[in-house]
């Protein structure tokens, strides 16, 4: 438990004695790319009680994104994370939130039918592997009815393995939530948390 203002309490011993502090302005890059991360690591924060929503077609809108800087992934074993959540309204529709890393990691996080809806999140965390090639672990929860979650029939809680990342480590990659419906009402798949970390 580091970061004790004076003396830790019994049993417990402050790992942080001894060292400097930083205000919580600094900011620490993020491999050798132009990533710049907070205190714990944060790159991007969106979080909005209204949201972002899809628009008034049938196509996959972006409803939250960021640009991952080039060489950010510099070494094997780093790794971003991204938590995403939101809502999906009560519609006669099929509604639909899905995950992109770049073009070669995508994956529907959950798909709501007829007139289900309800909560979505995700919790995905993306791992340099080798040069230019990733994996990520995606793992997702619904409330609600929902059709599928994470490609599962009628599941509730999911968690998946994709190890099919082959991004250019040394280019800008984008990361990116969309929220589709199978008719142009805009809105009825929202985005209200898009928090983006980094680690070294």
């Amino acid at each position: 438990m580091p970061g004790f203002v004076g003396q830790a309490p019994n049993g417990f011993s402050d790992r942080a004695k001894g060292r400097g502090v930083v205000s919580s302005s600094w900011l620490a890059q993020v491999g050798k790319g132009g990533a710049l991360s907070a205190g714990g690591g944060n790159i991007g924060s969106y979080t909005n009680v209204t949201g972002a929503g899809n628009g008034a077609d049938t196509t996959a809108d972006t409803i939250g994104s960021i640009i991952i800087p080039a060489n950010t992934l510099d070494i094997a074993g780093r790794c971003i994370t991204l938590q995403a959540f939101g809502t999906v309204s009560l519609t006669s529709a099929t509604k639909t939130v899905a995950f992109a890393f770049g073009s070669s990691i995508t994956q529907s996080i959950v798909q709501y039918t007829t007139t289900n809806g309800g909560t979505w999140q995700a919790w995905i965390q993306i791992f340099k592997t080798a040069s230019n090639v990733q994996m990520a672990l995606i793992q997702a929860d619904a409330s609600g009815t929902t059709s599928t979650l994470l490609g599962v029939s009628g599941a509730g809680r999911q968690v998946v393995l994709n190890t099919s990342g082959t991004e250019t480590d040394t280019a800008a990659i984008t990361m990116k939530i969309t929220g589709q419906s199978s008719v142009a009402t805009a809105n009825l798949v929202i985005c209200n948390g898009f928090i983006t970390d980094a680690f070294n």
